[in-house]
């Protein structure tokens, strides 16, 4: 019986085969990834961005009002159970036990609604502030917002006074640390924000409003726009009676001073 040869498989096939299916592979995911870049929304003037706070500007400094601060009033809304481990969180900073307290409050954040975890930003930031870390306190306080920015579209009616009050705090908190370390035109960006969130409140903290209004007028001073300067020193001037003999009263009528004895 006469045998039947097999003919032997085409080598050329199977490659050709092989290098269709992984080019249609790195298609798809190439497409896939154009897909994701597309839907994004465009970047916030306020997004994280990498910066080196390094050279402190002194000359500003004397011209500032306020502080790195913790608005508790804000966090009054927050749940108790919150509110609680915030309060054990205050007595440890009060201990300077800052680095336990970050990576406590570093433990808690992922397990709580985005409100929540902008608070604990705000807490985070605050706790890198006092132990001498100024930039990992930036970080924190722009996550916070970057954190707030992406629930705005789904912001309840009860949480409204929260989320602006936090949104203030954290915006000033950021324009400070830009403006004391010689950055004041992104101190300026972060400033406008704060306002544009006091703005959204009923009753708007008045010492907030103070050091924002001032600060951000030496801020314009410095990027030489004496137009929003002098309407900032303006603003200030609605909570800040510089009749008076205070810290605060003094520092605004020399920097109100000090913009109208300027050449023009």
């Amino acid at each position: 019986m006469k045998k039947v040869k097999r003919k032997p498989h085409s080598k050329t096939r199977s490659p050709k085969y092989w290098v269709w299916i992984v080019s249609g592979v790195a298609i798809v995911f190439i497409l896939f990834l154009l897909a994701r870049i597309l839907s994004q929304p465009p970047r916030s003037q306020t997004d994280r961005e990498t910066v080196e706070l390094a050279q402190e500007d002194l000359e500003t400094y004397t011209r500032m009002l306020g502080r790195v601060f913790i608005d508790t009033l804000t966090l009054a809304a927050l749940p108790f159970d919150l509110k609680r481990s915030l309060s054990q969180v205050d007595t440890m900073i009060a201990n300077r036990e800052l680095r336990d307290a970050i990576a406590r409050l570093t433990k808690l954040q992922p397990k709580r609604p985005r409100l929540e975890q902008a608070a604990i930003s705000l807490y985070i930031g605050y706790s890198y502030f006092e132990l001498g870390h100024p930039q990992n306190a930036l970080r924190a306080f722009q996550e916070g917002i970057t954190i707030l920015n992406s629930s705005r579209q789904n912001l309840p009616p009860a949480e409204k006074n929260a989320f602006y009050g936090l949104l203030a705090n954290l915006g000033f908190n950021s324009g400070y640390l830009f403006q004391f370390y010689s950055m004041p035109e992104s101190a300026l960006t972060y400033y406008q924000l704060s306002r544009q969130a006091l703005d959204s409140l009923f009753e708007p903290p008045g010492e907030l409003a103070a050091w924002l209004f001032n600060n951000l007028g030496a801020a314009a001073e410095k990027t030489a726009d004496t137009i929003t300067a002098r309407e900032a020193y303006l603003a200030a001037l609605t909570y800040i009676d510089t009749t008076t003999e205070t810290t605060m009263a003094a520092r605004l009528r020399k920097n109100i001073s000090r913009l109208l004895n300027k050449p023009k």
